[in-house]
C-alpha cells in the first residue's frame, strides 16, 4: 500500500469513528430532490432545500420540459416541487 493511500484511509477511520462518536446525524442521512443534510437545533437530521444560487447564465433543459437559468436553479426548483428533475441538456428546452 503507498504511503499517501496509507494516510487517506487513517483519516477516513479516524473521520468516521469521529461522526459515530459525536453521533453525527447527516453521517447516514440522504436527502432526495437535490436537498443536503443539515443538523437542527434538536441535534436531529434534517433535509434542506437549497435557497441560493450564484447569478449565472448556463441555462440547462430539465427532465421537467423546462429551461433553467443554470443547474442549481433546476435543484431549487426540483427540491421545492419534490421531484426528481434532473439536466436533459445544456442549452434552452426545444434546440
Amino acid at each position: 500500500m503507498c504511503p499517501l493511500s496509507f494516510i487517506s484511509l487513517i483519516q477516513f477511520e479516524i473521520t468516521h469513528e469521529l461522526s459515530v462518536i459525536l453521533n453525527e446525524p447527516c453521517e447516514k442521512t440522504f436527502c432526495a430532490w437535490g436537498a443536503h443534510c443539515i443538523t437542527g437545533v434538536d441535534g436531529r437530521a434534517l433535509c434542506q432545500c437549497p435557497t441560493e444560487c450564484k447569478k449565472e447564465v448556463a441555462e440547462v433543459c430539465g427532465s421537467d420540459g423546462k429551461t433553467y437559468e443554470n443547474h442549481c436553479e433546476l435543484r431549487v426548483a426540483s427540491c421545492k416541487a419534490r421531484q426528481n428533475t434532473y439536466v436533459k441538456y445544456q442549452g434552452k428546452c426545444g434546440k
